[in-house]
């Protein structure tokens, strides 16, 4: 598109930027272009800490964004992460990014810090700061609801709840109730510049320089996939387009490949447990209609059965929040995935939380001589009510789990860290 939109939030003043030929070829979009926007920010700086104004935010789709082509619609976000050392690249499917190219933008800059609760539009070249207190501490799906009322259906939004607002080190940002970019604390970034939201929309129409050429590639790679469909609807691909990731349960159990009780197991040893996370009882109670990406050809995103829902969550969503934590009732893990994304923390990371604070319960570790708690496996309540206490920071527990795993660790002692599921401070995939 030519030109990258940086918005200063602290001075409220926006900076378009354009770069020559030699540069898009060397540096893409996507990640390449995110991460060196980012570098080009922080330039030589040493200080720099997840939660200070001068942390930028990028927001980066790739170079085949905003037209109907399968896997383009993704947005890559970069920045200092508040759970683990150093930048992280996080990213997420839904129309935000391709309406970054839509508004006219190969990429999004946020930094500075708002002196109050913020949300930003962005319109083609105009780009406004409207008063965000009335949704401090609103709900993100409701908060989500509002907005998209009030700027019309063609607006993508990425926004953050009361976790980003608190700072929470596992905070992520929704894009729609079914999009998220979930890994790296990139909400926690937003809500410490006081960015409730940032709303996007645009008119303008991203050329391709061989349009024709991308069009015979997107032809060709949906027959490939309609012929894989037809000749193997069992395979991999098929699951996913029949029952999206809710499939890889099954198929993750067959192979004795899922997250049992911290890990510790790798199957569900119960027929009934089994049967709950099956194909068939997904299809009969959970998995609702196809509402693909544009462009997508194995539209494995699917609407949800259930009343009041904001998305069927995803495979590692389930798993890290149902069988990790030895909870075995499908109503139940969606239960504790969907208060997740009302409340804005990523459901990978809370689940192995869960699961190292169960592991470490179930072998004596806790109580200690300062914090007195029990959580056990299987028990949903305690979950529910963990996750709350995370988002709010309440009780040591909540409050040490809200800054990272390692906080814990330390206080428990080292004795605990056999039972860490987590790579530099980021929980581990469901699947090993």
């Amino acid at each position: 598109m030519g030109k990258i939109l940086i918005v200063d939030v602290t001075t409220r003043t926006v900076e378009f930027v354009t770069r020559d030929e030699p540069y898009y070829k060397k540096y893409l979009g996507g990640s390449f272009l995110a991460a060196k926007l980012f570098d080009e920010q922080v330039g030589n700086k040493r200080d720099l800490s997840p939660f200070a104004p001068n942390n930028p935010l990028v927001f980066a789709p790739g170079v085949l964004a905003g037209k109907a082509v399968c896997g383009a619609t993704r947005v890559n976000l970069f920045s200092m992460s508040p759970e683990t050392p150093g930048v992280f690249l996080s990213q997420a499917g839904g129309e935000f990014g391709p309406n970054i190219k839509r508004a006219g933008f190969d990429a999004l800059v946020i930094k500075g810090k708002s002196d109050k609760p913020t949300v930003i539009t962005i319109s083609n070249d105009n780009v406004g700061f409207e008063d965000g207190e009335s949704f401090w501490g609103m709900d993100r799906v409701e908060v989500y609801t509002k907005l998209k009322e009030k700027l019309g259906p063609k607006t993508a939004i990425a926004s953050i709840g009361i976790a980003g607002e608190n700072k929470v080190c596992n905070a992520n940002i929704m894009f729609e109730p079914d999009h998220y970019a979930g890994r790296g604390g990139m909400g926690a970034v937003l809500g410490a510049k006081n960015i409730k939201a940032i709303c996007i929309n645009g008119d303008q129409k991203p050329t391709f320089a061989d349009e024709e050429q991308v069009k015979t590639i997107n032809k060709t790679g949906s027959k490939a996939f309609k012929t894989a469909f037809e000749n193997f609807p069992n395979d991999f691909l098929g699951v996913l387009r029949n029952y999206g990731t809710w499939g890889l349960l099954q198929l993750n159990q067959i192979i004795g490949n899922i997250p049992v009780k911290n890990f510790n197991e790798t199957f569900l040893t119960d027929e009934a447990s089994a049967q709950e996370i099956s194909h068939d009882n997904g299809q009969t109670k959970y998995v609702g209609k196809r509402v693909p990406c544009k462009g997508c050809y194995v539209a494995c995103k699917k609407s949800s059965k259930l009343e009041n829902q904001t998305a069927l969550p995803e495979y590692e969503s389930l798993s890290l929040l149902g069988p990790n934590l030895g909870i075995s009732n499908a109503i139940n893990m969606i239960e504790a995935c969907e208060l997740c994304n009302h409340l804005g923390v990523d459901t990978m990371s809370i689940g192995n939380m869960l699961g190292f604070v169960m592991d470490c319960s179930e072998h004596g570790l806790l109580p200690t001589k300062d914090l007195d708690f029990s959580l056990h496996y299987g028990d949903t309540k305690g979950t529910l009510e963990l996750i709350n206490d995370i988002v709010f920071q309440k009780g040591p527990i909540g409050e040490l789990l809200a800054k990272g795993v390692e906080s814990l660790c330390e206080r428990i002692g080292e004795s605990s860290r056999q039972y860490l599921r987590f790579s530099k401070g980021v929980g581990i995939p469901a699947h090993l």
